[in-house]
């Protein structure tokens, strides 16, 4: 068995919006799942995943402001359905 090094991934461009939605799209998916357990797992990649892509996008990229304000949109998703599931535990 060799080892094989793995590039580092590309954050710059087309490539860190790509990373983004992808994010965005597990974590809608786990929600819609209740998988509560791939949440916390993709919450956990959320913040330093966003630090990394705008760190090689510093220049202004409209892609990177719509596949931050889709995410920021996926978490409000998460909150609300967090919100209902912590109400219906109270009942």
């Amino acid at each position: 068995m060799a080892v094989q090094l793995v590039p580092s991934p590309d954050y710059y461009g087309a490539q860190g919006v790509l990373h983004l939605r992808a994010l965005q799209q597990n974590l809608t998916a786990a929600l819609a799942d209740k998988d509560w357990k791939k949440v916390h797992r993709l919450d956990q990649c959320c913040a330093p995943l966003i630090e990394k892509v705008v760190a090689a996008n510093d220049d202004k990229c409209i892609e990177l402001l719509n596949a931050l304000t889709d995410l920021k949109d996926a978490y409000w998703g998460l909150i609300q359905s967090c919100q209902k599931e912590a109400a219906a535990m109270v009942v």
